[in-house]
């Protein structure tokens, strides 16, 4: 799951008992590096009445995102706790294709309306 080669991390620290909040993309990476974290997904994602699933990493464990998803990172330590947040080049990539193909959508659409009702595509 650790990759080190040329993709930047991001490290974040966090004090006893503190919470962060992050939205992370499917595919992104996030390692503990000091004292253990517990992470969470909001309530809100999970059914009514049923407790979102924690998960708990110790120093040199990681997790990748299944999802885009919004998450609740815990310091469970009584110390300083730190975590690298790698956030997945192909998640980049789809944002930066998706942000392009706005306008040509709209240029399709537009295209579209061109045909009337009851007219085929050739």
């Amino acid at each position: 799951m650790h990759n080190a080669d040329t993709r930047s991390f991001e490290l974040r620290h966090l004090a006893p008992g503190n919470d962060l909040h992050l939205h992370v993309l499917e595919g992104s990476e996030l390692f503990c590096r000091h004292g253990p974290l517990e992470i969470t997904a909001p309530q809100q994602a999970w059914a009514d009445g049923v407790p979102a699933p924690a998960l708990r990493l110790q120093p040199g464990q990681g997790w990748r995102a299944g999802a885009d998803l919004q998450i609740r990172v815990r310091s469970l330590s009584q110390a300083m706790a730190s975590l690298e947040l790698r956030q997945s080049p192909t998640a980049k990539s789809r944002i930066a294709s998706e942000e392009g193909m706005r306008p040509r959508a709209w240029s399709v659409a537009g295209w579209l309306r061109g045909f009337r009702r009851g007219q085929r595509a050739a």
